[in-house]
Order: structure tokens, then sequence, then C-alpha cells
């Protein structure tokens, strides 16, 4: 499903992506745009991707709104992994 949003977001549009900023690992993250189209923020707002809030509040306000709305990942019981790989 994820997936599905995906293809549906970018078919047929140029996807621009920006690197923004090297977390504490030293991996680059990125800020990628349809037009004036956030696709992180899409991703994230449709519950099909997550906010890394140990790096940034950028995204904060879209996952809430995910889980709020029940929607992608959130339908359901889910753990985020860097939390289940600290139980396991």
């Amino acid at each position: 499903m994820a997936t599905a949003h995906l293809v549906e977001l970018t078919l047929g549009r140029n996807l621009v992506c920006e690197g923004v900023k090297k977390n504490r690992l030293g991996e680059l993250s990125a800020e990628c745009r349809t037009g004036k189209q956030s696709f992180n923020s899409s991703m994230v707002s449709a519950g099909w991707a997550l906010a890394d809030i140990k790096e940034t509040e950028r995204y904060g306000s879209a996952e809430k709104r995910a889980t709020t709305l029940e929607v992608g990942i959130w339908r359901g019981e889910f753990v985020r992994p860097w939390i289940w790989r600290i139980k396991h």
C-alpha cells in the first residue's frame, strides 16, 4: 500500500530531492518535492512514513495527523522500529 501511494505521488512527475543535513550517523537527510508538494510530508501524512523526531521536528505535525486519523501504518498496532530493536 505504501508503494501504491508512492507511485500515485510520483508517476509522471519530476521528483527533485535536495540534501538537507547529515544526522548523527553521517547519513544525509533529503527533502523531496514534486513541484511545490513535499513528498516527505505527503508520505508521513498518509501514514506510510515516519517522522524522525530524534533528528528534526519537520514532519511531527504530519505524523500526528496520520496517527489521529488512523491512516496507513496507524490503522492498527504499530511499534516504531527503534523501539522494537530495543525490545528484541
